[in-house]
């Protein structure tokens, strides 16, 4: 869900400032795509991927760069552990999958746009402890019926 609450100015520039990033756009369009999402409940991230077409895994990869981590379209086939709730850093609650990928340890999300803004804040702090992978909804949800 997005993180606007009664006029915040400055979310609303944090977001459109992702926005403007994952959509190619000028910031006044991305802060009216930040807005048009918050009238109707949904994610801007969501709004990105589905709503103005540029699919999930373009907009993950483009919010990957812009926050400054990694991004995977696919799992890893040897996952140990399985997806649950996990509170990483600084990170609202998201769904997370850890995995173990050539004995380094990972956690791949599909964050919404609070926490990429948390994910983007942890990176330039140099707070984060765990090595993010963000990676599509759909990857989640394969990995998890493995």
């Amino acid at each position: 869900m997005n993180v606007l609450h009664n006029g915040d100015v400055t979310a609303l520039a944090s977001q459109a400032e992702l926005c403007a990033f994952i959509l190619r756009c000028p910031p006044a369009e991305a802060q009216r795509v930040v807005v048009e999402a918050e009238r109707l409940g949904v994610d801007p991230i969501d709004m990105c991927a589905r709503r103005l077409g540029l699919g999930e895994h373009l907009v993950m990869e483009r919010a990957a760069r812009w926050a400054g981590v990694d991004y995977d379209a696919m799992m890893p086939q040897t996952i140990r552990g399985s997806a649950r709730q996990l509170r990483l850093d600084s990170l609202a609650t998201t769904r997370t999958i850890h995995a173990d990928v050539d004995g380094e340890s990972r956690y791949y999300l599909a964050p919404g746009i609070a926490d990429v803004l948390a994910l983007r804040s942890a990176v330039r702090r140099g707070g984060l402890r765990h090595r993010i992978v963000l990676t599509p909804r759909v990857a989640l949800r394969r990995a998890r019926r493995q």
